[in-house]
Formats: C-alpha cells, sequence, structure tokens
C-alpha cells in the first residue's frame, strides 16, 4: 500500500512516499524535486524500454527531417531526393 512507511515505487530514492510530507506545500515541495523523466522502472518496464523509447523518438526525428528536407524546387532535385530516400531505407 502506498500510504505505508516502507513502500516504493521502485528501489530509486527519488520515488518513495515522502513520509515528512503531511500539508500541501510539503507535497507540492516533494514533487518538485522528482526528476523529469521518469525510468521505466517506475511503470514496472525493463531499463531496455528506456533505450526502445529512444531509438523510436530518434527515427521519428530523422523521418521527419527528411520529410521537411523538400528537393530545392529545382526539376533536377527531385530525382536526387528519391534516390536518397531508396538508398536510405
Amino acid at each position: 500500500m502506498v500510504l505505508d512507511e516502507t513502500y516504493r515505487f521502485t528501489t530509486d530514492d527519488p520515488y518513495k512516499y515522502p513520509q515528512e510530507a503531511s500539508t500541501h506545500e510539503t507535497f507540492v515541495d516533494f514533487f518538485k524535486k522528482m526528476p523529469n523523466i521518469t525510468l521505466p522502472s517506475v511503470f514496472g518496464f525493463h531499463a531496455n524500454a528506456d533505450i526502445t523509447k529512444d531509438i523510436g523518438e530518434s527515427n521519428l526525428l530523422f523521418d521527419t527531417l527528411l520529410l521537411c528536407s523538400g528537393s530545392g524546387g529545382g526539376e533536377s532535385g527531385g530525382s536526387k531526393m528519391d534516390e536518397l530516400l531508396s538508398s536510405i531505407v
């Protein structure tokens, strides 16, 4: 149970229940000190889930950059872009 003094969301200290928090302000202060990036173990995932997420975000970024990098408006640029995309895929 979360209200148990020994309860931990993960083995990491930032994710333990704040026993000293008793007022709204102390809870807000506690949550402000939490890490900005949540570890996969908080959700029950293995650490490799973070790697998979990062790979997916990188692929999405590069796919979007390729789509936005048009052919430059020239007539000969389109075939070069098609060749580039074909070589990547």
